[in-house]
């Protein structure tokens, strides 16, 4: 089963520079089971961080998280109520719909 979920920024959430260029924290998504793998090993879980410049250039961090202790910044994103998961979900839900409608047909 692949299983995705989204939190996106609105104003300023943090960045990274690469190669003298800024690019802004937008949204983050995790990945169940992994897309990418190490050595052929795929993990449970992977965090991408999407970051984007001001023309809109794309920078992608990616996270490989291997089951243990818990982690800090999951621990604060699961202090989501149920009826804000609901509502999370649901506005997902609706943006995949419509991006798919855009690109699909």
């Amino acid at each position: 089963m692949k299983w995705v979920e989204w939190l996106t920024w609105i104003g300023e959430a943090g960045h990274i520079h690469i190669n003298g260029t800024e690019y802004q924290l937008h949204q983050a998504h995790w990945h169940t089971p992994t897309e990418h793998t190490i050595n052929g090993r795929r993990f449970t879980l992977e965090l991408h961080l999407v970051h984007k410049s001001i023309d809109a250039t794309v920078a992608m961090v990616g996270i490989l998280y291997k089951i243990g202790r818990p982690d800090s910044f999951l621990a604060t994103v699961r202090t989501v109520s149920p009826e804000q998961l609901r509502i999370i979900r649901e506005a997902i839900y609706d943006l995949s719909s419509a991006i798919h409608m855009l690109y699909c047909h």
